[in-house]
Order: C-alpha cells, then sequence, then structure tokens
C-alpha cells in the first residue's frame, strides 16, 4: 500500500501587485507630488516653446511691415533676444545712411558687431562703416577698410562693391593711375563677372580723366587732380535686411 506523501509546502513568495499596492499607499503624496510636478514642467515647456515660435512669428511680421525707423527700434526693444533683431539693427543702420545720419549709422554698425561678432552678416556691416566713412568725407580711411575687406573678403557677395569703393575713394584723391590699376586686376581676375561691365565703364572713365589731365598744361594739371570722372556715385549696396 503506497503512503501518501507529504505535499510540500507552498513557497512563502510575497504577492507583488500587494506589495506594489501597499507602496503606493504609503506613498501615495509623494508619487502624487512626483506626477504633478513633471505634468507641470511639461505644460512649463510647452508653454514656453509656444512663447517662443509666437515671438518670432510676430517679430518677423514687424520688421518685414517696419516702414520707419521707430517701427525698427521697436522690433529690437521688444523683441532684443530673437534672430530678428541683429537684421533690425542692420536695416535701422541702413535707414540713417539713407537719410544721411552717417554717424548715426557708424555707431548702430559698431553695435552690432560688438553684440553679433559671430553673425552671418558681421562682415557686411564692418563694410557698412567703411561706406560711412566715406560719406563723412574720411576718403583714406575708407580706402584702407575697402582694400582690406576686398583682400580679406575675396568670395564675399559684397567683394565687387569693396573693390569700387577703393578705387573710387582713389579718384576723389586725385590717385588716378592707382585706381586704374584697381579696375584692371579685378576685369583681369573676374572676366565672367556681372561687375565687370561696371569696372570696364568705371576704367574708361578714369583713363579719359587721365587724358584730359595729360593735355593741360602743368600749371592746370593739379587743379583737376581732385575731380571725379563723369559718372555718378554709386549707392550704397547694403540691403534692407527685411525678413
Amino acid at each position: 500500500m503506497r503512503e501518501d506523501l507529504p505535499k510540500p509546502e507552498a513557497a512563502a513568495e510575497p504577492d507583488e501587485l500587494a506589495e506594489l499596492a501597499e507602496f503606493m499607499r504609503r506613498n501615495r503624496i509623494a508619487i502624487i507630488v512626483s506626477c504633478a510636478v513633471v505634468l507641470l514642467a511639461t505644460a512649463v515647456a510647452f508653454l514656453y516653446r509656444q512663447r517662443k515660435l509666437h515671438s518670432l512669428e510676430r517679430a518677423s511680421q514687424m520688421l518685414a511691415s517696419a516702414r520707419t525707423a521707430r517701427d525698427v527700434q521697436t522690433v529690437i526693444d521688444l523683441y532684443g533676444n530673437t534672430p530678428y533683431a541683429p537684421l533690425a539693427v542692420l536695416r535701422l543702420a541702413k535707414m540713417e545712411f539713407n537719410a544721411g545720419d552717417y554717424a548715426g549709422a557708424m555707431k548702430r554698425y559698431d553695435d552690432f558687431i560688438g553684440r553679433f561678432p559671430a553673425h552671418p552678416m558681421a562682415s557686411a556691416a564692418e563694410l557698412g562703416r567703411v561706406f560711412c566713412a566715406k560719406a563723412m568725407g574720411r576718403l583714406e580711411d575708407a580706402r584702407r577698410g575697402y582694400a582690406e575687406f576686398a583682400a580679406v573678403h575675396t568670395n564675399h557677395f559684397l567683394h565687387a562693391h569693396a573693390v569700387f569703393g577703393n578705387a573710387r575713394c582713389l579718384e576723389q584723391m586725385g590717385r588716378y593711375g592707382e585706381a586704374r590699376t584697381v579696375y584692371e586686376d579685378f576685369i583681369a581676375a573676374n572676366p565672367n563677372s556681372p561687375a565687370t561691365a561696371r569696372a570696364e565703364e568705371r576704367l574708361r572713365a578714369v583713363k579719359r580723366s587721365i587724358e584730359k589731365i595729360s593735355a593741360q598744361p602743368q600749371g592746370q594739371q593739379n587743379s583737376l587732380q581732385g575731380s571725379s570722372p563723369d559718372l555718378p556715385e554709386p549707392p550704397s549696396p547694403l540691403p534692407n535686411f527685411a525678413p
């Protein structure tokens, strides 16, 4: 007769669900607070992103619709921490330049370079300062600025303007031989550039001035040294920087 073997006792394993329920019961306040903190942080981050996007959109709209210097200054004042603030500073500088406030425009360009030295348009601001110097009659300072810009920024979209600015300063100082060399060098180095036709036009005007001076008696040549060829002064090429 087979003896009934005693059944092994069930292992005393903890009830995981009950244990979890007990843990949550004991720590329910801490858990609720933690969840609330996470939800609050998520909501704050979402609202911050939404507000930032709204600020960017609003700054873009205001700068695009700005018509006066006060309008542009308002963009700078209200949205100085957005990517549109640097563009607004440049636009304001251009507006002041066009209005004849060359000292004010130069101050704006200085402000831009000081606040945004790594901005992609910082080099354009540097050239803007040179245009201001020339407009204020500081021809030698401007000539050096143009020449340095052209030498450093050979592939810049304003390179040709810097070259022509250098040559124009030389013309206005009566240094026609040097101006001719600048134009000739540009034409030789950039035969297919859209600006080459302009350089050729300026070169012809400079040659006419040199011939005119050479044809005059020695006493009259000095009076013609500072005259400029019969072509209008090109305007500042710096764009308005509207988005």
